[in-house]
């Protein structure tokens, strides 16, 4: 982060937004799967964060964690992705927002729903007829498609914007409507 100040002079926004996944039932994961999945959704989000925090406070910046849907509401065979995204999107967002208002540093939450980005990739050319897989799952969500990197890129930019300067320890879902549609 030091370095990150040096060439740009401040750091306003930090996004958190690296995860991975591994689709497996609960016993089959291994302990070198869940110590990967842990280590880089949730440790990475509290490092990131810890080491940034300094430069935001300065500027009165903002953090976004990115987390996910399966934060709320998970299918099968992904519960330590969904155990590593709670996280982010539950705790820390609300924690972190109480922790560092006083200093005017905002901390939120974007939970994306199915997004057609490198998570979906594997899952996607694996398919017979990748381009109609991606149509199934449009299907399945209330607005009938697929998310965009853009779609997440715009709650992004909009809770790091002035235009979000009184909201603080907030989860943005970004999902279609997928997560209404499951919570009937």
């Amino acid at each position: 982060m030091t370095r990150v100040s040096e060439v740009f002079g401040r750091i306003d926004v930090l996004c958190n937004n690296a995860g991975i996944e591994r689709y497996r039932r609960a016993e089959e994961y291994t302990i070198e799967d869940w110590n990967s999945i842990s280590e880089t959704n949730l440790r990475g989000t509290f490092l990131c964060t810890k080491y940034a925090y300094p430069f935001l406070k300065t500027t009165h910046g903002c953090i976004v964690n990115i987390s996910s849907v399966q934060a709320f509401a998970s299918e099968p065979q992904i519960s330590a992705y969904a155990a590593s995204k709670a996280g982010p999107a539950r705790a820390n967002a609300r924690f972190m927002a109480l922790d560092f208002a006083r200093d005017g540093v905002r901390v939120n939450a974007v939970c994306p729903g199915a997004i057609r980005s490198g998570m979906m990739e594997p899952f996607i050319k694996d398919q017979p007829d990748p381009e109609e897989a991606v149509k199934a799952i449009g299907r399945t969500i209330p607005l009938g498609r697929v998310g965009q990197p853009e779609d997440i890129a715009h709650a992004v930019y909009f809770l790091a914007s002035p235009a979000a300067s009184y909201i603080t320890g907030a989860v943005l879902v970004v999902d279609g409507g997928l997560l209404s549609r499951l919570a009937t």
